[in-house]
């Protein structure tokens, strides 16, 4: 026996938050009569994002806040996230490249944006003028910009970058000061700081971690002082990021620059809880079919799945073609009405098959929680990154755009 519900039988269950499809044209999410349909959604908890704010203000002392909104706001929505940060106070925000920047702007964001990746030299003529930080690392870069600021008639502030530790761009710090010696020496260019990342100021398997930080801390404070000795009044210097802000005083510095806690993201294991901050982000799906199996039958591509006993399977319509990745599925669960139904086969394209034998009443158009909160019990992202062997961060960034976003707390 089977059962089948597709999606015209299926309106969007938030109440009133608001959406976009993220597909071409704009789904109209703000008449719920004639809103859509779906089959897998996101709830974004902007409440929870406050909250998260509020707690790294306090644990940096009350710095202000350099918020990271880059990969559209970690999967959150980077121009609805961008637009609640501003109007709470939110100093400043960081993406990683230029198409991000100009799209903060399009969504009315005005508060400076710094863009934190380095930059291909052809975009810099699209980009002067919108009152953007850029990150430079080498003269070739410095130039660049300065070029494109000369021919739009602009100035650019920009922020050096300082390779203490990570190994992935910037200037060493024995190169600064000939580097803040030629963006001085470009009057299209506002030399406002220096920058520098950590690489494992939380990571676990890196016990030295912490104290590489600190140095490189200190390897930043210095480049600090040279500036001064150049020339450069008050430098802006900035290295906190989540597992900076959590554990590394030091690196609090001018301002903090977080970017997975503020979405109650936990870049290490301690990091979340020692913050306090809550996940924002909550992912649904719909049973669109159950079905009978009897021991023998398979389920999914390669019959990875064979039934060793009488089962009672749902589909749900959700697959690696939204983001939920099949390294997800191996001995992974979601839940249905408050407990765990096992996930049987290999996770598909557009949807996964679970085990419900065990759990009573399950009916079509049960809403399924894929990351979030049923009853006693919750999936975080942490628990999928483990599944996959990867970071929270990347859970929440692979959810695709065909799934819709949509807001409350307000």
């Amino acid at each position: 026996m089977s059962e089948t519900a597709f999606g015209p039988n299926r309106r969007a269950p938030w109440g009133s938050g608001q959406g976009t499809c993220g597909l071409p044209g704009r789904c109209d999410t703000r008449r719920r009569d004639k809103g859509p349909y779906v089959r897998t959604w996101v709830t974004v908890d902007l409440g929870a994002i406050r909250s998260n704010l509020e707690r790294i203000r306090e644990r940096s002392g009350g710095r202000p806040v350099l918020g990271v909104v880059k990969a559209d706001a970690y999967g959150h929505g980077a121009g609805r996230v961008g637009r609640f940060l501003q109007a709470g106070g939110c100093e400043r925000l960081a993406v990683a490249t230029t198409i991000e920047a100009l799209a903060l702007r399009d969504a009315g964001l005005r508060v400076p944006v710094h863009v934190l990746a380095s930059v291909p030299a052809p975009d810099f003529a699209h980009v002067t003028g919108e009152d953007f930080v850029f990150t430079v690392g080498s003269a070739e870069e410095v130039r660049a910009l300065a070029a494109a600021a000369r021919a739009s008639g602009s100035r650019e502030m920009v922020h050096l970058e300082v390779d203490t530790g990570m190994g992935r761009s910037g200037c060493r710090p024995a190169d600064a000061r000939s580097l803040v010696r030629i963006i001085l020496s470009e009057k299209a260019l506002v030399l406002e700081g220096a920058m520098t990342h950590f690489p494992s100021a939380d990571d676990p398997e890196d016990p030295e971690g912490p104290e590489l930080a600190r140095r490189q801390v200190a390897d930043l404070e210095r480049v600090g002082r040279m500036m001064e000795e150049e020339g450069v009044a008050c430098p802006v210097l900035h290295a906190a990021n989540s597992a900076g802000v959590a554990f590394i005083e030091s690196s609090h510095l001018s301002f903090v620059r977080p970017g997975g806690s503020l979405y109650g993201l936990s870049s290490g294991p301690e990091t979340a809880a020692t913050l306090g901050v809550e996940a924002a982000l909550a992912w649904n799906a719909v049973v669109v079919q159950l079905r009978d199996f009897s021991a023998g039958q398979s389920i999914g591509y390669g019959r990875a799945f064979i039934a060793r006993r009488e089962m009672r399977v749902a589909t749900v319509a959700v697959g690696y073609g939204d983001g939920y990745a099949r390294s997800y599925g191996p001995g992974g669960s979601v839940l249905i009405r408050g407990a765990r139904a096992p996930i049987v086969g290999r996770v598909s394209m557009d949807s996964i098959t679970v085990d419900v034998s065990a759990i009573p009443g399950v009916a079509l158009g049960d809403e399924t929680v894929l990351l979030g909160q049923s009853g006693p019990d919750s999936i975080p992202a942490e628990e999928l990154a483990a599944r996959a062997g990867t970071s929270p961060y990347e859970v929440t960034c692979r959810i695709t755009r065909r799934v819709p976003r949509f807001y409350r707390g307000a």
